[in-house]
């Protein structure tokens, strides 16, 4: 580093404290870049001396009024090693004034007992990672920012990152704990100037499939404008149930790759999705604990492994995407003869369908129109007027909709082309597939 340079960070230095008084930690976290395994209150300390030295090179002996004034400013607001000079030339003993930007609180022995505090909150809620963060309260940035533009310099960090950095390296020679930036099981949260800490535990991740074997059962609990419960049991209430006290939560939430109908079942593959274990004290348990326990009724759900949130994104946009399976059940109004089911098979080879939102969804959904595709049905014919239906199609599609053509809001439909009315009994889903080429 040239001498140009040098003089450079004095000046700058010299410059904030003729103005503002500082610290140790908040001088030197104006030059944070400068200097390798170093505190900034070493460098803060560093820099004072250097200052302190280069004000005596004219002598000890004292000078004028102006230099007194200039030394009385620096003792004010660098304190030692300014305060002793100031006594040793003028035989005056003068207080350093509180730090403008950190109220004096900034120290190691503040580190240390957050450390320790944040050690002990971590150790309850059984975390192997965290993260530090650091909220500010009003006027410290705002203080911080002023001091900076003041020093004309481009080596400082913030107030934010020197605590952060500092916790959290004395929390993981405490805890034996790695921080992990992106996604930690808990982030200690430190408000400063007034040192509270609270934990913010995050969520375990479980990502798998579900199968919904029987009917009449909801995604999450449906309950009515009267405030009564619709249907007895949902997805999400079973896992809660069997999750909520083994991890310890608070709650269980569920991210899926779409729903179907409360009345459909879900069969063959399972659709995938994530469970969100919310507010865990205890983040451990065996795949195979989890699967024993959730194996088992007319919900099952087979857990492939933990998760983390970027997994909830893909479950939605990406899994549910994918083109999917149904079968129906169809009961038609008259009986056709196999050539009309094997023109409905031929008529829906990839074919674009329009479909307005659904009548039954009206209510809770703006009326728009949409295009899907199906790309095949296959009609196997069970009774004289009883035909199951199996149709490969793009996500998005009403297939009930597609069979009973909706008054006339999904065209083409079955009834258009079969030329007889047409109802659906049942709807199952059988499960998620590529689309075709």
């Amino acid at each position: 580093m040239s001498g140009s340079v040098v003089g450079e960070i004095l000046d700058s230095a010299e410059r904030v404290l003729a103005k503002y008084p500082l610290c140790d930690h908040c001088l030197g976290r104006l030059f944070a870049r400068l200097g390798r395994e170093l505190g900034n209150d070493e460098r803060g300390r560093a820099l004072k001396i250097l200052l302190a030295m280069r004000f005596t090179l004219r002598g000890n002996e004292p000078a004028g009024e102006r230099d007194r004034e200039v030394l009385s400013t620096l003792a004010r607001n660098a304190g030692e090693p300014f305060t002793r000079l100031y006594l040793k030339l003028y035989n005056q003993q003068l207080d350093a004034e509180k730090c403008y930007v950190c109220g004096g609180m900034l120290s190691r022995s503040l580190f240390d007992e957050l450390a320790s505090k944040i050690a002990g909150e971590l150790k309850k809620v059984n975390a192997s990672t965290f993260l530090i963060g650091v909220r500010l309260g009003e006027g410290v940035f705002e203080r911080e920012l002023e001091v900076l533009k003041l020093s004309g310099l481009n080596y400082s960090e913030s107030i934010k990152s020197e605590i952060k950095r500092e916790v959290g390296k004395r929390v993981s020679l405490i805890t034996g704990l790695q921080p992990s930036f992106t996604n930690p099981d808990a982030l200690a949260i430190v408000e400063f100037p007034s040192l509270n800490v609270s934990l913010d535990i995050k969520p375990v991740y479980l990502k798998g499939m579900y199968l919904k074997l029987g009917r009449n059962i909801s995604h999450t609990p449906w309950i009515t404008r009267e405030g009564v419960k619709k249907y007895p049991l949902s997805i999400q209430e079973f896992l809660d149930a069997k999750l909520r006290g083994l991890f310890q939560a608070e709650k269980t939430l569920i991210h899926a790759a779409g729903r179907e109908d409360v009345d459909a079942r879900m069969v063959g593959t399972g659709r995938p999705l994530v469970v969100e274990v919310v507010k865990p004290l205890k983040r451990r348990v065996e795949i195979g604990e989890l699967n024993k326990l959730l194996q088992a009724g007319v919900i099952s759900v087979v857990v492939e492994g933990y998760a983390t949130p970027r997994d909830v994104r893909v479950v939605k946009e990406v899994v549910g995407r994918k083109a999917k399976v149904y079968k129906i059940l169809v009961l038609l109004e008259e009986d056709v003869g196999d050539d009309r089911l094997e023109q409905l098979e031929s008529f829906f080879r990839n074919r674009v369908v329009t479909q307005r939102t659904p009548a039954r969804i009206l209510r809770r959904k703006k009326d728009v129109a949409r295009r899907r595709k199906v790309y095949a049905v296959k009609a196997i014919r069970l009774g004289r007027r009883v035909v199951e239906a199996l149709v490969y199609c793009e996500s998005g599609l009403y297939v009930k909709e597609l069979v009973h053509c909706d008054g006339g809001r999904t065209s083409p439909c079955f009834p258009s082309v079969l030329g007889v009315g047409a109802r659906p009994l049942e709807l199952d889903v059988l499960g998620f597939t590529e689309k075709p080429e």
